[in-house]
């Protein structure tokens, strides 16, 4: 987990994904720590921000990442 983290960190941060840089950095702590417990919360809060940077550079995107009931995916609404 640490060593994925600390790779994804750095890519956030070369397109200015700051809050998922924060959250992967995060991630990267515990995983140096050995700890998991609440990795689970980070890891839905960074799937919705990862969400968000697709959207932002692909607004088309958008229905590729509906679920099947056309609301939402990982928590970001999704217009229609």
């Amino acid at each position: 987990m640490e060593r994925t983290a600390h790779s994804l960190k750095g890519a956030l941060r070369n397109i200015g994904g700051t809050q998922a840089a924060l959250l992967s950095d995060e991630l990267e702590k515990m995983g140096k720590q050995s700890r998991l417990e609440g990795a689970q919360v980070i890891l839905q809060n960074l799937e919705k921000e990862l969400v968000r940077i697709s959207l932002f550079f692909d607004p088309s995107a958008e229905t590729l990442l509906r679920f099947e009931d056309g609301k939402q995916f990982a928590g970001v609404p999704c217009q229609r």
